[in-house]
């Protein structure tokens, strides 16, 4: 028997069921808030660590041994509190991916978009899920929501590029690849496949980019 799967069950059960569980509220208690402002309140922290503590740590788990429904299970109770927590959405991503059941995932990300629109970490998270099933235009028109949001997000401008290297679309790929690397991407993939496509086309430095050519130069070699 795996003692470990009884007991997430288990744990699980006293946790939605409402029974005493030290620093760990009922389901009846639930109020489901913003992860970016959990910080800024310190009820809303201390419910951050608790179900972290109690159910992310054992869903990394059950998804290392792929035990895909107990963690699932943990996952959906952290987004019931905080439907935008990133980790736990990039997970239960996963999760439909693995199990070929992506709408899974889309419910929670629906959630999340209509509940905090403005979060730019969730429309990216959102278009890698898209970008990975193959819906490449969905990916894209996600990626550009975020940095509609945040102009400077590297993960938004780092994977449209990826994006639109999948779409062919060396030009536009290669200027959001040029934004990402100045803003201290440190991955060095698109690149490598902007240069095979020999589309790699470093743009003039700008006073809205304020990163000089030498700095640029360093983050490139620290990137390979």
């Amino acid at each position: 028997m795996d003692r470990s799967c009884c007991f997430g069950g288990f744990l699980t059960a006293v946790l939605v069921y409402g029974l005493a569980f030290p620093g760990t509220a009922s389901a009846q208690d639930i109020v489901a808030r913003d992860y970016y402002l959990a910080g800024s309140d310190p009820a809303a922290a201390r419910t951050l660590r608790n179900v972290e503590r109690y159910h992310y740590e054992p869903a990394l788990k059950y998804l290392r041994s792929r035990n895909y429904r107990y963690a699932q299970n943990d996952l959906e109770f952290i987004l019931k509190y905080f439907p935008n927590h990133p980790q736990a959405l990039a997970k239960i991503s996963e999760i439909g991916l693995a199990v070929k059941r992506p709408d899974l995932a889309e419910e929670h990300f629906r959630n999340a978009i209509e509940r905090y629109p403005q979060r730019d970490e969730t429309h990216v998270i959102y278009g890698t899920f898209l970008h990975k099933l193959g819906h490449i235009d969905a990916a894209i028109a996600e990626y550009r929501k975020a940095l509609e949001i945040n102009a400077s997000s590297v993960y938004a401008h780092y994977n449209l590029g990826l994006a639109y290297v999948d779409r062919k679309d060396y030009s536009e790929a290669n200027v959001h690849a040029q934004k990402a690397y100045q803003l201290g991407a440190g991955f060095p993939a698109l690149r490598r496949k902007l240069q095979a496509a020999g589309a790699w086309r470093p743009l003039e430095t700008t006073s809205s980019s304020p990163v000089s050519p030498s700095s640029s130069a360093q983050q490139e070699r620290k990137a390979d």
